[in-house]
């Protein structure tokens, strides 16, 4: 079959992929416009059926800048406040290419093999991105902002499959969807519409999208009927606290009540303010203790069961200092000694000590975010983790976890274990890079060794504690719940972005780890968004942006495990296979025709 009557220009390819790339952010937050996605990405389906190799990059590389451009513009002002201009130009033009390259690759796959078998090319197209998508979230470069199935958040019959096919089961409709519709657009063009009667290939199609939607809305609507049952399943509450702290201040600083750095490029660093008294001596770090320990004590009126913070709430290191500190408050003149220290400027004994006040004050377990540090063993060097105690009632420690998957770039630097780090060239690109970074605030993080799931000490529920970045992967999350987590916590720190729009990207793609594995999501951040989410997605409660306080909320304890607990992401590696299946049968097919015309 001929690619059909479109044919379009150069300029008409950069126009609609640019239009393309807008409108498909429209359809994340902050703009929560979730139907545009049934239809957004059209044009770039029928830039891949029609046009040439060259079109197809151009397109693909319009659109990539323009999507990704919107959708991660935090992404880009944080890079142009911390580092030369250069540095952050350049770093956001390589990410851009990254994410081009992966988006570019796919679609000339798609164009090759769609335009020789033109009956299963919407199929080939919503496949094949929804693969693309999957291997976007894996390796040391996994990074899964912009997966197109996350735009549906607030579509909550649309995504209750997710319990079976994880968040790319939404994508795949999502694309299929645009791959028909852009199908039918090619032939109607094409004149296969008969005297009004569509070709057999459209009928297909569109009976299989309107049963796979239909399907889908159906399932989500039986799964939310039954969701009423649920009342009488055993409930808890939690406090989530959230601190509302600049943590660009450099830690061990005198606390003042001016932003941390100036406002840039749509970074506005005031909306984090801090009214706390200042007193000329206090450091950044003792202000935030005593806060967390002042919040703690107000939550603790609503009587929870937990007082959870958020990732890094404290930078000081409580399980190292804890020791010396129990010291010091049983020895006379101990407290002042710790105060002493602290206008010295080394305030982590005394923050510890606030710390270890307010749990007891609050008479409450703790979930704290906070560093951990480890020697290795028969060696002088330390591991250091991005971690989180549960503590007692009296300060002491239950139990400890820290982040297993990291932030590339952020919080894991590339070639840190290469040989190339010692062989130049590449030692002084790799030692200029970890320069930049490290000017950035980034850090080098030991990932942890397993996923730990607490128990509480007294009401015996237990739960995960997955700290930021970790939740964006459904793999990680159904681990915690596969060792028996009955809830899933996440603790969160993105203030640093100053942005409420990556703030709310972040909320959204936790709403389907909830739905996955059918167990509520509570997250505790240090700005936003501090919120609730049941186990049907459905956003409970939420808790003001850029603002000090504490969010109570009353969870579901639940068990058993979903399909997906239970399988993960087969769906994605399914829809794999048999995209591969029908390339490798249609490719032995061309070279036997080929061999048997010779």
């Amino acid at each position: 079959m001929d690619n059909g009557t479109i044919r379009l220009s150069t300029r008409e390819i950069v126009i609609a992929a640019f239009i393309t790339g807008i409108a498909t952010s429209l359809a994340f937050p902050m703009k929560n416009i979730f139907w545009i996605a049934y239809a957004s990405v059209i044009p770039m389906a029928i830039i891949v059926y029609t046009s040439s190799l060259k079109k197809i990059l151009l397109g693909f590389a319009v659109f990539a800048v323009t999507f990704f451009g919107i959708l991660l513009f935090w992404v880009a002002s944080y890079m142009l406040k911390e580092t030369p201009l250069w540095v952050a130009i350049l770093s956001f033009i390589i990410i851009l290419a990254i994410l081009w390259m992966y988006y570019a690759l796919t679609a000339v796959i798609a164009s090759y093999f769609g335009k020789r078998m033109p009956y299963a090319r919407a199929f080939i197209f919503a496949a094949s991105f929804t693969t693309l998508e999957y291997l976007r979230t894996v390796g040391f470069l996994g990074f899964p902002w912009g997966i197109l199935g996350y735009s549906q958040f607030m579509n909550l019959p649309f995504i209750q499959i997710a319990d079976v096919t994880g968040v790319f089961g939404i994508s795949f409709a999502l694309y299929f969807c645009n791959g028909v519709i852009a199908d039918v657009i090619i032939r109607f063009r094409a004149g296969e519409f008969d005297a009004g009667t569509p070709a057999r290939p459209v009928i297909i199609e569109a009976a299989a999208l309107i049963a796979l939607l239909a399907g889908m809305f159906t399932y989500g609507a039986v799964t939310l009927g039954r969701s009423s049952g649920d009342a009488a399943l055993r409930t808890e509450r939690v406090a989530l606290v959230q601190e509302n702290y600049d943590f660009n201040y450099r830690w061990t600083g005198r606390y003042t009540t001016e932003p941390a750095k100036g406002s840039f490029f749509f970074m506005d660093t005031k909306k984090i303010k801090n009214n706390d008294a200042v007193n000329g001596k206090a450091q950044n770090g003792t202000v935030v203790a005593e806060r967390l320990a002042k919040l703690a004590v107000e939550a603790a009126r609503a009587q929870p069961s937990l007082i959870v913070f958020s990732e890094s709430a404290t930078l000081d290191y409580y399980e190292h200092f804890l020791p010396e500190v129990e010291k010091f408050k049983n020895t006379p003149n101990g407290v002042k000694t710790m105060e002493a220290f602290a206008e010295n400027g080394y305030a982590s004994y005394l923050n510890v000590y606030r710390l270890y006040q307010g749990v007891n004050a609050s008479k409450c377990e703790w979930l704290l975010g906070t560093p951990l540090a480890r020697r290795r063993t028969n060696s002088d060097k330390m591991d250091f983790y991005n971690g989180a105690l549960l503590l007692s009632t009296n300060g002491a420690i239950v139990e400890r976890y820290a982040k297993r998957r990291m932030v590339p770039f952020g919080e894991a630097y590339p070639f840190y274990d290469s040989p190339l780090k010692n062989i130049p060239p590449f030692s002084f690109l790799i030692g200029f890079m970890y320069d930049q970074l490290e000017k950035a605030g980034a850090g080098n993080w030991t990932p942890w060794h397993e996923a730990t799931v607490f128990t509480h000490p007294k009401k015996g529920y237990r739960f995960s504690a997955s700290i930021c970045f970790e939740d964006a992967f459904g793999d990680s999350i159904r681990e915690f719940v596969r060792r028996g987590a009955q809830v899933l916590f996440n603790i969160s720190n993105d203030a640093w972005s100053y942005s409420d729009s990556s703030e709310w990207q972040h909320f959204a793609i936790s709403v389907f780890r909830a739905i996955e594995n059918r167990r509520d999501m509570l997250r505790a951040t240090n700005c936003g968004v501090t919120g609730h989410v049941d186990a049907y997605g459905r956003i409970k409660r939420t808790f003001p942006l850029w603002t000090a306080g504490q969010m109570i909320a009353d969870f579901t304890v639940r068990t058993g495990m979903t399909i997906y607990t239970h399988i993960g992401d087969v769906f994605a590696g399914l829809i794999a296979l048999v995209l591969f299946i029908l390339i490798a049968v249609n490719t032995i097919r061309t070279i036997v025709e080929a061999r048997v015309r010779e």
